[in-house]
């Protein structure tokens, strides 16, 4: 993911799942054990992050070469709600990283957010 160089001759790079306290509990394990078999399948070592903060647009992934020492030389990959988002958002990454273009955040389902309607005194 982070040099083209690294990104075609060493694989696809890493891809490190949120597991923070927003993310993880929004899949059930066999969602989180789907979401890394696609991304192993696609060529990626996976593995697990703490909190990326970009918990309103979860659930998160951080993507890179594998040796990133910096953010810029990584990609925050957000909603990834199923398997489909998740494939979606590795195919428009693969094809910026061909182009020679590193996207900072590629976003699959949009997030949601909800109003709550409350009852009381306004302040």
């Amino acid at each position: 993911c982070g040099s083209l160089e690294r990104f075609n001759t060493m694989g696809k790079g890493r891809i490190r799942f949120c597991q923070g306290p927003s993310c993880g509990p929004r899949h059930s394990g066999e969602q989180w054990a789907e979401l890394q078999h696609l991304a192993k399948t696609k060529g990626y070592d996976v593995g697990e992050a703490q909190c990326l903060g970009g918990c309103p647009v979860g659930p998160n992934a951080l993507c890179d070469d594998g040796a990133a020492e910096s953010r810029r030389q990584q990609t925050l990959l957000t909603g990834l709600e199923n398997t489909g988002d998740l494939e979606r958002v590795l195919n428009q990454l693969e094809a910026a990283l061909r182009a020679g273009k590193r996207p900072r955040t590629v976003v699959g389902s949009p997030p949601r957010f909800r109003i709550q309607n409350t009852h009381g005194t306004p302040a």
